[in-house]
C-alpha cells in the first residue's frame, strides 16, 4: 500500500501524528468489518423482503432489487478492502518491529561503546596496581619471615598473599562499590574458614592484622622480660 494510502487513512481517521501505521491501519480494518457485518445484516433482511415487493409492485420490486445489488456491490468493495489491509498490517507491523531492533541496537552501541571506554580505563588502573602489588607480596612475604610463620598465621597471614591477591582485589572491590557480592563472594561468607578468609581478604583488615601481629610480638618479648626478671627475697633482712 502507497504511502499517500496510508497517510489518507490517518487523516480519514484523525490518527494522532504518533500513532503507529499498523494501529491505523487495524483501525481502518475493523471499522469495514464492522461496516461489513451491518452489510449482511441489511442484504439479509431486504433479500427476505424483495419478493413481497415485487408482488406488492413490479416498479418496487426491480428497484429493490437495484439497491439489494448495490449493497451487494458495496459490500464486496468493502471485503476486497479488508482483504488488502491484512497483508499491508503484518507488513506495517514488521517495519515498526524492525525500526524498534534498530533503536534498540543505537541504544546498545551506544552503551557498548561506553562500556568498552570504562574498560579500557580499568585496564590502564590494572597496569598502575601491578607493580605496587608486587610491592606488597615481596614485603609480605619478608614480614611473615621475620614475623615466623607461627606467629604471622596466628594473624592470617602467609607467605604467599599473591594467591590471594585477586580474592583480595574483589572484596575490595566489593566493600568499595555499591553492588551486590557475586557468587564466589557469597560463597566465602559461610563456613568458618570462608569467614575468617572473607574478613582478612581486606586492606584494612590486612594491615590491622600485620600491626596486631607486630605489637603481639613485642608483648610476648615484654613478658619474658618481665618473667625473666629477679623476684625479691622473701627472708626477713
Amino acid at each position: 500500500m502507497a504511502k499517500g494510502i496510508v497517510q489518507f487513512i490517518r487523516e480519514k481517521l484523525g490518527a494522532a501524528p504518533d500513532a503507529l501505521d499498523s494501529s491505523v491501519l487495524a483501525q481502518a480494518m475493523e471499522e469495514a468489518l464492522g461496516e461489513v457485518s451491518s452489510l449482511d445484516s441489511e442484504i439479509l433482511a431486504r433479500e427476505q423482503r424483495l419478493g413481497r415487493d415485487s408482488i406488492e409492485s413490479p416498479d418496487g420490486g426491480e428497484a429493490a432489487g437495484r439497491e439489494l445489488q448495490e449493497l451487494r456491490s458495496k459490500r464486496d468493495r468493502l471485503t476486497a478492502k479488508c482483504e488488502s489491509l491484512g497483508p499491508e498490517i503484518a507488513n506495517a507491523t514488521e517495519r515498526e518491529m524492525i525500526a524498534e531492533l534498530e533503536a534498540q541496537c543505537d541504544i546498545a552501541e551506544e552503551k557498548k561503546q561506553k562500556c568498552e571506554e570504562a574498560v579500557r580505563a580499568l585496564s590502564v588502573a590494572i597496569d598502575a596496581v601491578i607493580p605496587a602489588a608486587k610491592l606488597v607480596f615481596a614485603t609480605q612475604r619478608d614480614f611473615v619471615e621475620a614475623a615466623g610463620d607461627r606467629n604471622a598465621s596466628n594473624w592470617g597471614l602467609y607467605r604467599n598473599l599473591s594467591e590471594d591477591f585477586c580474592d583480595l582485589i574483589a572484596v575490595e572491590a566489593y566493600l568499595r562499590s555499591e553492588v551486590n557480592a557475586p557468587p564466589r563472594l557469597r560463597e566465602m561468607e559461610h563456613g568458618t574458614y570462608g569467614r575468617q578468609l572473607y574478613e582478612r581478604l581486606n586492606i584494612e583488615r590486612f594491615m590491622a592484622s600485620l600491626r596486631g601481629c607486630a605489637q603481639a610480638m613485642r608483648s610476648q618479648v615484654q613478658d619474658r622480660r618481665e618473667r625473666g626478671k629477679p623476684r625479691p627475697s622473701s627472708k626477713a633482712a
